[in-house]
């Protein structure tokens, strides 16, 4: 598949696994404002809980996310195999003030500080898609930045150096000083000549790798 075969016609190619990513993302081609697009696309409701984004990328809600008493052999199955649960077993012809004892050190044990979700590692990630490894949003807006400048200068028939690419997508290539070389024009203008040529090949590889539901 090269990059610039058509959306639809790519997710429908037998063989590279395009059709589950299609069915999940929908049709993402568009017109006009792309990130008014991407909002719409982002908040389209896909069924009765849940919009595009938190669908495809948000961690699985389990059931019964309030405290309650447990009736149901599956809910508490999916408790026990939970790292954000405990299950807990209360006599209930037990003293009140023992229940209450217990209950208070499990807690001290088990719950943790912070109100808020936790952060989890992208290899323990159990969303439909996830991130293979950490990135930095940075480096990843750099990376598309320069590859929108390719591809809007070859959409005009132009040949643009990878010097004269940075400049356009307002790159800037922080060269490193090395103590047995002087630093010069024709080495920096080398040292951002291939720092272009990485980032592009890193959008490129990202690009055909999101056809196939791999991140990034």
């Amino acid at each position: 598949m090269t990059l610039n075969t058509d959306y639809a016609e790519a997710c429908a190619n037998d063989g590279l696994g395009c059709e589950r990513v299609f069915e999940d993302f929908g049709d993402v081609r568009y017109e006009g404002n792309r990130h008014a697009a991407f909002k719409a696309w982002w908040n389209e409701r896909v069924n009765t809980l849940e919009q595009r984004g938190a669908y495809l990328f948000a961690e699985p809600v389990l059931r019964g996310k309030s405290v309650s008493i447990v009736t149901d052999l599956d809910i508490a199955a999916e408790a026990i195999g939970a790292e954000e649960r405990i299950l807990v077993n209360i006599p209930l012809d037990a003293q009140r003030k023992h229940i209450e004892w217990r209950l208070n050190n499990i807690l001290k044990k088990h719950l943790k500080p912070e109100a808020a979700r936790l952060v989890k590692s992208v290899r323990k990630s159990k969303a439909r898609y996830s991130l293979e490894k950490p990135i930095v949003p940075d480096a990843l807006k750099k990376c598309f930045d320069l590859y929108d400048a390719k591809q809007a200068a070859a959409a005009q028939g132009e040949k643009v150096s990878n010097f004269d690419l940075a400049k356009r997508a307002r790159i800037k290539v922080q060269e490193r000083e090395k103590a047995d070389e002087a630093s010069s024009p024709e080495s920096h203008r080398r040292t951002v000549s291939a720092t272009v040529s990485r980032y592009v090949r890193q959008a490129e590889r990202m690009i055909e790798h999101a056809a196939q539901g791999q991140f990034p």
